[in-house]
């Protein structure tokens, strides 16, 4: 438990404001609760103490998170509605693609598999060794694992994602992909044995309120580790 918690802790603390705001509000709607604004900046404040208790003693500042609540709506990144006379907010078609530009893995939740893995094949000339090291961060952002030094595979529906990387980095050229089918009992053995023993993620949201008060630093680490595998791959 002590090496989850740290590691939360070193993750959410790199964080930038902006990103520890959006993040909690995603969490907070992704446990069911109403979203309202004007209790949001405590709200939000509470949340952030729950994952970071060094909050408080740093003066972190409410302030900072209403001024970053009204950035996110006047950049159309949250939307404001009325119901029962009460004003809420909630992420807008554009704030759901800011948070999966911010994090990735969070696209990757309740998607069904399609029956295929794409495959990538690169060589890099020895001078792009920076654009290598590149690369390889983009596709573990994308759910990718390596299956070989330089040959990495993925269940998820990536492709257009991956090519749109490879051709703004100029590395297409460099970079080969493909999509293969394996039948059911092979693709689980594949997962079982490149991503290992995989913790199942609550999908009720009442089982996701329950983790979250029992221990917010457990619900964030799920949130920002998790692979999401999808739950035909993970099946014994």
């Amino acid at each position: 438990m002590g090496i989850i918690l740290s590691m939360t802790k070193d993750l959410f603390s790199e964080l930038s404001l902006t990103d520890k705001t959006l993040l909690t509000i995603f969490v907070l709607i992704s446990i069911g609760e109403e979203v309202l604004w004007e209790t949001q900046p405590k709200r939000v404040y509470e949340a952030l103490s729950g994952y970071d208790p060094e909050a408080r003693r740093r003066h972190f500042e409410k302030n900072s998170l209403q001024r970053t609540l009204y950035r996110f709506l006047e950049k159309r990144i949250l939307e404001k509605y009325t119901t029962n006379g009460r004003k809420k907010i909630k992420l807008s078609r554009k704030g759901l693609e800011f948070l999966f530009s911010h994090f990735p893995n969070f696209k990757k939740m309740n998607q069904k598999w399609d029956g295929r893995f794409r495959l990538v094949f690169y060589d890099l000339p020895n001078d792009r060794h920076n654009s290598r090291k590149r690369l390889r961060e983009i596709l573990k952002q994308l759910g990718f694992q390596p299956l070989q030094l330089s040959v990495w595979i993925t269940p998820f529906r990536v492709k257009a994602e991956l090519e749109e990387y490879l051709k703004k980095a100029d590395l297409s050229q460099y970079v080969r992909i493909l999509e293969i089918s394996l039948p059911l009992n092979e693709a689980r053995e594949m997962i079982k044995k490149l991503w290992g023993k995989i913790p199942p993620f609550p999908s009720e949201i009442d089982q996701r309120k329950r983790l979250f008060k029992k221990n917010p630093g457990d619900f964030l680490q799920a949130f920002l580790t998790h692979p999401f595998i999808p739950k035909e791959l993970t099946l014994n």
